[in-house]
């Protein structure tokens, strides 16, 4: 009982920590930045792996789910390390749960 109170606690304090330093979220926790440009691209920063590539299809490991992109023509313009961008018709995102669980 008392770990999960000073566990608790301790991640009070670094948020706010985090908010008065003005630190980004997703760099602090190391959480998905996902970003859009109309229906037609979609950039993913802090992405794990490319689990599925299909032409209608795509789906992404985060943290701690996996991203379903649905559309036509999509194509995967550049992935890095840290970053990837996709382009297409672009008709809907869906966070499918825990990777690895369905």
């Amino acid at each position: 009982m008392k770990d999960k109170e000073n566990e608790r606690r301790d991640e009070r304090r670094f948020d706010r920590l985090t908010e008065r330093l003005s630190l980004p979220k997703d760099f602090v926790y190391g959480e998905c930045l996902i970003s859009m440009l109309g229906n037609t691209e979609l950039t993913i920063e802090n992405y794990r792996n490319i689990c599925l590539f299909e032409e209608n299809c795509i789906v992404v490991a985060l943290k701690h789910d996996r991203l379903l992109v649905q559309g036509s023509r999509l194509e995967i313009l550049y992935y890095r390390e840290d970053e990837l961008k996709i382009r297409g018709r672009i008709s809907g995102l869906q966070f499918l749960g825990e990777r690895g669980k369905t």
